[in-house]
């Protein structure tokens, strides 16, 4: 990453000046210091006046922050400078502080590091007070990462590189699409290395959210593609070599930052394909497809019982998680959700029902204690009311999937909240249900779904808002009879089917195709 950004021995490190956000015991700065001497032995001047001001780095715990100074003094003492102008230099480049409240910091050429993932909710309250006090609205949300990538992106010059190792969630997420826009002013994608599958913490450090290097830059124009290294020493060596081969190489359309949707984060082929289909066709909800969350509960533990339960049969629904959700397209309800909505979306008298009262009545404490309770009358209700319409074609799609998992749903059943249903009044159920299930998420997740540990990917609603799919009168009569009569018992991606409906032309589009749902289907298998 020192390498990516140009931060080596043998540039010309004079005036420049690097940022370590978040340094810990000094895994960058370590490396940076090492990097910086070297330049300064071969200017042979290593003074204190010129090394002072080159590298910044913020540690907030003191004990991390004391480690990381003894490293860098260490390092100065090998290097033939004064123990006590090492220890001044290590004082002055390890601050104890917290670097979203830092201020009077100036600007720097180079920025680096590893920013902690932490969702903004978990915060401590007192400290989310000060860091919503002092960062922009846009990124005090979501995660904290994201606000330490908005305030680096402030703290670059106008030749400044900045290469962050972290989850690359900000690029995908809803959260991230309001400081996407504002940061697409003025940056850049200049590159983006998957390293999902790769060891690239120390020790056997597990995250739950892959990680990838992205590299910014104040350049304007298009830049290197997604990489996606197979190994850590691949990795290591396209970083090495990315700053050398980007100059060298005719420019590539790169992954951009993006407000109105995810960052398309693909090889050079797949993004043609992704961004040829969103030039030319519409998003779901233009061609007629409406995406919907499934039902909140509140409570689950009360609204979700078995089959057996006493409680009036008129009060229970199928209802889907998913896991119910099977190989070939049904579904097989596991647990039944207690309903206490009538037909008109209001709450039922529990006096009409006494055996279904005895079963709220026996949780009335906690589910009265809810957030979502209004007043003494209204205890006993879901999260979110059951929606009266719920018509025949329905489609469910698991939110968390390792490949698109969907199924046709019946009109009883209930989809928990880790589903998303589609319906569409244009085109017919039976259509939209083969287009799913030949890959059509697949094709779309392989550059917009942010990608979790075990490859598993989220197919949730800011996802299937960006997926294309044409209109249906824009589909010939013959690929429409295609597409109502296919066999879907069995989950088989079909890319020349998709190249037709999308009218797909060129064997470099179909060979990106074929070759994304390949790969789709064995990471899935």
């Amino acid at each position: 990453m020192l390498d990516a950004v140009g931060w080596v021995g043998d540039a010309d490190l004079k005036g420049k000046r690097l940022l370590e956000p978040c340094c810990g015991d000094g895994s960058f700065l370590r490396l940076a210091v090492d990097r910086l001497l070297v330049w300064a032995r071969r200017e042979a001047n290593l003074d204190e006046g010129t090394l002072g001001d080159a590298i910044t780095a913020f540690e907030f715990d003191r004990v991390t922050a004391e480690a990381a100074r003894t490293a860098v003094k260490g390092r100065l003492e090998q290097a033939g400078i004064a123990s006590d102008t090492a220890r001044r230099l290590a004082l002055r480049w390890v601050r104890t502080e917290d670097f979203l409240l830092a201020t009077g910091l100036g600007t720097f050429s180079h920025v680096v590091g590893n920013p902690p993932y932490m969702r903004w909710s978990k915060l401590p309250p007192r400290l989310k007070t000060q860091y919503e006090a002092a960062i922009d609205p846009v990124a005090a949300k979501g995660d904290i990462c994201l606000a330490f990538i908005w305030r680096c992106a402030g703290l670059i010059d106008d030749l400044g590189v900045i290469a962050l190792l972290c989850a690359d969630r900000w690029l995908r997420c809803a959260y991230g699409e309001q400081a996407r826009a504002e940061l697409a002013k003025s940056l850049r994608i200049a590159a983006f290395f998957e390293a999902h599958d790769l060891p690239v913490f120390v020790g056997k450090r597990e995250v739950s959210a892959y990680a990838g290097v992205t590299i910014l830059d104040r350049e304007r124009e298009s830049g290197a593609t997604v990489v996606r290294p197979d190994s850590l020493g691949a990795l290591s060596a396209a970083l090495r070599n990315w700053r050398t081969a980007a100059k060298s190489k005719q420019p590539q359309k790169a992954p951009s930052l993006r407000g109105d949707g995810s960052a398309i984060l693909a090889d050079d082929d797949t993004h043609r394909l992704l961004s040829a289909l969103a030039e030319g066709y519409p998003i779901l909800a233009d061609a007629g497809v409406g995406v919907r969350c499934g039902v909140a509960l509140g409570h689950a533990k009360t609204f979700l019982v078995g089959a057996d339960a006493e409680i009036e049969p008129q009060r229970l629904l199928p209802y889907i998680r998913s896991d119910d959700l099977n190989e070939d397209g049904s579904t097989s309800a596991s647990r039944m959700l207690v309903n206490p909505w009538d037909c008109d979306g209001r709450l039922v008298d529990l006096a009409r029902w006494p055996r279904l009262e005895k079963h709220l009545t026996a949780s009335r404490e906690v589910l009265a204690a809810r957030a979502c309770v209004s007043g003494r009358q209204d205890w006993y209700r879901t999260i979110d009311r059951l929606p009266a319409d719920r018509p025949a074609g329905r489609i469910f799609v698991a939110g968390m999937a390792r490949r698109s998992r969907v199924a046709l749903s019946r009109p009883d059943e209930v989809p928990g909240n880790a589903i998303y249903v589609l319906s569409t009044q244009s085109w017919p159920p039976a259509a939209l249900y083969a287009m799913l299930r030949s890959g059509l998420l697949d094709l779309h997740a392989a550059g917009l779904a942010s990608t979790f540990a075990g490859g598993t990917k989220r197919f949730d609603g800011t996802f299937l808002r960006q997926v294309r799919l044409p209109l249906w009168s824009m589909v010939s009569r013959k690929l429409q009879q295609r597409l109502v009569g296919l066999d879907t018992s069995v989950p088989v991606r079909r890319p020349q089917l998709l190249a037709d409906v999308f009218r797909l032309k060129s064997a470099r589009a179909r060979r990106a195709l074929d070759r994304t749902l390949n790969i789709e289907t064995e990471n899935g298998s």
